[in-house]
């Protein structure tokens, strides 16, 4: 059985999927040291890990603001 290939996303991709801005999600991947996976030229890309992160970061801020989940 092989593996299933890593689905690698871009910055806007993965804001997109996270449901908040390109430059929001440029903050918190550098507030909280999440990395990128590959590189495509000068863009940086990433997996599904990431954007799990991303979600989790953007909830508890959200909890913290007492905004919406």
């Amino acid at each position: 059985m092989l593996d299933e290939p890593i689905r690698f996303r871009t910055l806007g991709d993965l804001a997109r999927q996270a449901g908040i801005t390109r430059e929001q999600a440029d903050y918190v991947i550098r507030r909280h040291g999440i990395p990128h996976t590959a590189r495509a030229g000068n863009l940086r890309l990433f997996d599904d890990d990431a954007v799990r992160r991303v979600r989790l970061e953007v909830r508890l801020r959200n909890a913290r603001k007492g905004g919406r989940q």
